[in-house]
């Protein structure tokens, strides 16, 4: 059968349903092998304490209070940990099914403001490709929960403003998304992704988005019900603990990865192999004039250029703020591809060879992909079914590709992109993990989970312990301040990172101490060869005293 989506559409059969099947798969396969960070480290620690502790109000991270991140996301993954256990793979899955609940939303948003499914399925399908997209719903981000959300708010919002049916149930969806989104990371998405979504349907949509005007003060008040009420049980239990977060984190905000205001600058790398396309629908007189829908164009483009201003304001700057300025790039960008999909074969020379100069960018990472499976299979001596799988599929989108360029197929591109992506994440990733994990990786979990299942692991006051380590030893770490104090606590474990000094034992103690091992809790490649001091450390076991 043919991919199409042009005769998908002819015969009345949504394009969306092929698109988010391909995109289910690229998102929840193949995350077993991506290499965790720090952010996840806390995330899960915060909601493996949740489990264990019954810190569901209040969360903990290492035994020490987390209030700066709202509990919605940890809940999430505290009941994922419930229902499947420590596992990476599996803590990954809700992140997974917000991104697609996220792209399921810009597809109901884009159909709802222009009333075409292809343009809609083109958003959900650029957005579902872009790099930025693809990190943050692959791993335990609490980014991709609040503008998830907030887009399912905007679209029952836009409904609530355009469309005189039911009102109350949008009313009632769009409060509550709202409050999702600020359990999810406070007032984030509503700053980078609502204040832009609301200026520019302000410039552009004011006078028709008019209607139920007096349903708004119900969407506010739901939404602070619902999104605040956490927050005032915090400052009413531990009042003077979160008065120090708040200024904790206000104070990051200002003096925390400092970046200058043309940082974004860049943004456009943010969207991966559609980077050449993002900078070719900026060029608004080019395209004012051709695609079907210019308004709605001139809407995107205004709300990925507010949503930019907004993040570059901000002193701090990370690159997976981003998310908020590619959402509108997509849809940006998909009115371009929309433009292709109609006229290509008859627009002047200079049009083609713009699509023939992507087709070929998307060529060449293609073949680029195939020669690192020649090198994972006669030189890495990886198991060969999975690869000659990937080679083969690979073979396939080039064959896609090299249609697209000589006979101008935009179908063919799409589809050799979505399968690209597709077999990556289903064959592809045990290779990427080959090639980004680090081989020397340990972890004393398995060792202290059957022998000491009930011990608590100490280390000294001194000692600052990176949190990759406390989520490798499954536990909470709680520092000691002398030997007296170390000695109390026997039967233990005690850790000691190779960085850092340890407490000066005297010698009756060092005897009683039993090693278990040198470990590298180091999961990233060996930066010049040497692993980073201070994830590698000494775990011993201090039996009771005789």
């Amino acid at each position: 059968m043919k991919f199409c989506l042009i005769s998908l559409v002819r015969r009345r059969i949504s394009p969306i349903v092929w698109v988010m099947l391909f995109e289910a798969l690229i998102l929840l396969m193949g995350n077993s092998h991506i290499v965790p960070d720090i952010m996840e480290s806390r995330n899960l620690i915060a909601a493996r304490e949740m489990v264990e502790e019954g810190n569901w109000l209040i969360p903990t991270m290492n035994g020490e209070l987390r209030l700066a991140k709202p509990p919605l996301p940890t809940w999430i993954s505290a009941g994922q940990l419930l229902l499947t256990g420590n596992s990476w793979a599996a803590q990954r899955i809700p992140a997974a099914l917000a991104g697609c609940f996220m792209l399921y939303w810009l597809y109901l948003l884009v159909l709802s403001m222009t009333r075409s499914r292809l343009l809609a399925c083109l958003s959900v399908l650029l957005l579902g490709t872009c790099t930025n997209f693809l990190l943050l719903a692959k791993t335990i981000s609490w980014d991709i929960y609040c503008h998830t959300f907030l887009l399912g708010a905007l679209y029952h919002l836009w409904l609530l403003l355009s469309s005189s049916v039911h009102p109350l149930r949008h009313t009632l969806l769009a409060g509550l998304f709202v409050g999702m989104s600020i359990m999810s990371k406070g007032p984030v998405s509503l700053y980078a992704l609502f204040l832009p979504f609301v200026i520019a349907c302000w410039m552009m949509y004011r006078h028709e988005a008019h209607l139920h005007l007096r349903w708004l003060p119900a969407v506010v008040l739901i939404a602070l019900i619902s999104g605040c009420l956490w927050y005032g049980y915090v400052a009413w239990s531990c009042y003077d603990e979160s008065m120090d977060t708040l200024h904790l984190e206000s104070g990051n905000w200002m003096n925390h990865s400092i970046r200058p205001w043309w940082y974004y600058i860049t943004f456009f790398v943010e969207t991966g192999l559609w980077a050449p396309l993002c900078l070719l629908s900026l060029v608004f007189p080019l395209w004012k004039q051709r695609v079907s829908h210019p308004r709605h164009y001139l809407f995107s483009l205004l709300w990925m250029v507010a949503a930019l201003v907004l993040l570059s304001v901000l002193p701090e700057k990370k690159n997976r703020y981003l998310l908020p300025v590619v959402i509108p790039a997509a849809i940006a960008m998909a009115h371009v591809v929309d433009y292709w999909f109609h006229r290509l074969k008859t627009l002047p020379l200079l049009q083609q060879r713009l699509f023939r100069g992507i087709s070929i960018l998307i060529l060449l990472t293609h073949i680029s992909l195939f020669l690192l499976c020649l090198y994972a299979l006669f030189y890495l001596l990886l198991s060969p079914l999975p690869v000659f799988l990937l080679m083969g599929l690979l073979l396939l989108c080039l064959a896609w590709d090299l249609r697209a360029v000589r006979r101008l197929s935009v179908q063919r591109l799409l589809g050799s992109v979505l399968l690209g992506f597709a077999s990556v994440a289903c064959f592809g990733m045990p290779l990427a993990s080959h090639l980004l994990s680090n081989p020397h990786y340990s972890s004393p979990f398995p060792i202290i989970n059957e022998r000491y299942p009930r011990l608590s692991v100490y280390s000294p006051e001194s000692t600052s312990i990176r949190i990759e380590l406390v989520y490798d030893l499954g536990r909470k770490v709680t520092p000691v301040q002398n030997n007296a104090q170390l000695l109390s606590c026997a039967p233990c474990l005690f850790i000691c990172p190779d960085d850092q000094p340890c407490l000066n034992l005297p010698k009756q103690l060092r005897e009683r101490m039993v090693s278990l091992g040198h470990y590298n809790g180091d999961r990233q490649p060996p930066r010049k060869g040497h692993p980073r001091p201070s994830l590698c450390y000494r775990l011993y076991y201090l039996p009771p005293a005789p």
